[in-house]
């Protein structure tokens, strides 16, 4: 019963806390280059470019389980497809 548990939070919930990592990097980074445009100066510089990094670490996280979840599924219709 337990590794079941365990299969369902790599496969499941992974995927839905990458994506949910992306739409908040997405909206941080976003919030703060409109904030700086009605209001000069109200995100640094500096904190602008760390969102800036988490938005493209989120970027590249949910590519690569695209790729991920994308090959699995080719996979899957090849065994398929073969039997």
């Amino acid at each position: 019963m337990f590794g079941i548990f365990v299969y369902d939070v790599i496969f499941f919930a992974i995927p839905v806390l990458a994506i949910a990592f992306l739409g908040i990097s997405i909206y941080r980074y976003l919030h703060a280059k409109k904030a700086n445009k009605v209001t000069p100066n109200t995100f640094s510089a500096s904190e602008i470019k760390g969102r800036k990094i988490l938005l493209i670490i989120s970027v590249i996280t949910a590519g690569l389980l695209a790729a991920i979840v994308i090959g699995f599924i080719a996979l899957l219709f090849m065994a398929i497809a073969f039997m």
